[in-house]
Order: structure tokens, then sequence, then C-alpha cells
């Protein structure tokens, strides 16, 4: 722990608790202002599980509902700052028009074990009379030998409502390119044994894939805006 960590933990330590939680209720949003979400999630969560035990959920389990305003406190703080969208989601911005992006991406997917499918779901809310709608396509990656691998067990079948998996191209109001998808190392780091794996060769190889076609992370151009 760092020196200013020990001193912050003692100091703390001298608040009494309701009073810890509404602080941290407050300073929460700025203190992951301009932090790698992705990435500090991952460290904290390894951090958070690593010592709970069964009898610690349950324990926890049978004091929420004394906790609910507190935890909807929170959550609210994590909408508003689309905490939970930015962990979930990497969000790009494309170093190319609409049509170039999507075309590029079709064409090194394969290279990396990727099968491809497309759906353009602005002609889909077009045929339905929804009319003001930026362009926007779906791109499907489908890799069988992973997927195959996860949904063998039956246990794992239900993951199979996430395959294919879609990555998003999109036009913004500011004529930007965008290009969204699954957070798989974040994912990845939520499961073990083989679905991990497969998870964490699917986040290399999305990456992969999307090189040269990418210019910035959603929080390089929230760094710029904000």
């Amino acid at each position: 722990m760092s020196f200013l960590g020990s001193i912050m933990k003692r100091i703390m330590g001298c608040i009494p608790k309701n009073n810890r939680e509404a602080i941290m209720l407050e300073m929460m949003p700025a203190m992951m202002e301009g932090i790698d979400i992705n990435g500090f999630m991952v460290k904290a969560t390894r951090e958070i599980i690593k010592d709970i035990t069964i009898d610690d959920i349950l324990l926890y389990l049978k004091t929420i509902p004394t906790e609910n305003q507190h935890l909807n406190n929170l959550m609210q703080q994590f909408h508003q700052k689309q905490l939970m969208q930015n962990m979930m989601t990497k969000i790009y911005q494309s170093s190319r028009d609409f049509d170039e992006t999507v075309t590029a991406i079709r064409a090194r997917a394969p290279q990396f074990g990727w099968k491809i499918d497309i759906r353009d779901l602005q002609n889909t809310y077009l045929d339905n009379h929804i009319l003001e709608m930026t362009r926007m396509t779906i791109v499907y990656f489908c890799n069988p030998t992973g997927g195959y691998a996860i949904v063998q067990d039956d246990r794992r079948k239900p993951m199979s409502i996430m395959m294919p998996m879609g990555v998003s191209v999109y036009e913004t109001e500011n004529n930007n390119v965008e290009i969204a998808a699954w957070n798989m190392g974040l994912m990845a780091a939520m499961f073990d044994g083989e679905t991990r794996q497969v998870l964490e060769e699917g986040a290399l190889n999305l990456d992969k894939t999307l090189e040269g076609i990418v210019k910035a992370s959603k929080e390089n151009l929230q760094a710029v805006t904000t």
C-alpha cells in the first residue's frame, strides 16, 4: 500500500460507517473520471473476489433489504456517468467512412477465425417507417470452434444468447463513424476454465481484426470532448 493509501485508510477508519458511505457516493463519480474503466474493473474485480467465501455471499444477501436505498443511490451515480455501458462495451472511432469500415471489417475478420454475417439495422427501421435514423450495421462475429467449446456442455448452453457476437458500426449525429463491441476481456474475467479461455482468445482476435481500422478508443474521445 502506498504512503497516501495508508494515510487515507487511517483517516477513513475514524469516520463512522454511514458517513463513509455518503462520502463514497459523492466521491466515486469524480474518482472514476478519466480512469480506464475497462482495465480498472478487471483489476478491481479480481481483488474484490479473491477472498470471498460462500458464507460471505449468503450473509450479504441477508443484509440487502436494509441497504436497498444505498444500492439505488450508487446505481444512480453509475447510470448518470454511463459507467455500466463503459464497462461492458468498448467503443472506437473508425479511421474510415461508414462503407469502408464495414468492408474492411468483413475483409479482415476471416483472417482471424471469424465467420461473418451482416444485418443492416437502419434498413430494418426504415422498413418499419422509422425515418430519423443514422446509418447502422451489425456485423455478427462467429467463431464456430470457440462457440462449440462453450455450448457443448449443457450447463453453458445459456451462453448461446450472446452468439454470434454483434459488432455495431454506426454513424453519429456529428457524422463520426464508431464501432462498438462487447468488452470480452472484462467478460472473460467473470468466468473460468474453457469459457474464459475462449472469451480471452476472442477479445484478442477482435482487436487484431480492428487493427488499422480504428483510430482511438472511446475513452480518448471522451477525454477530448469533456
